[in-house]
């Protein structure tokens, strides 16, 4: 990865994280996801995050792609949410 490399997001499990990276390297911008095993290991420790990080030159850029993933994914279970029957 070329240039220092910077965190561009943090999650708390490795399926959104993963789809996350796939939308960076959609975009083009290299990422790298840190932090699997210890987030696997401890769910639910504020300190087991998963990181995913691109070159400092592409930060905003990656910022700015990470904001329309997490926005489709809200608007995605927003969706779900509004399909469960409601229980009177």
């Amino acid at each position: 990865m070329a240039g220092n490399p910077v965190v561009v997001a943090k999650y708390s499990d490795h399926v959104t994280a993963s789809m996350a990276k796939q939308a960076l390297d959609d975009a083009g911008i290299p990422a790298f996801i840190l932090g699997t095993n210890i987030a696997e290991l401890y769910p639910a420790m504020e300190f087991a995050k998963i990181e995913i990080q691109v070159p400092a030159e592409r930060f905003d850029e990656a910022v700015e792609v990470i904001e329309n993933f997490e926005a489709s994914l809200n608007q995605e279970q927003a969706e779900d949410d509004s399909d469960e029957p409601i229980d009177e």
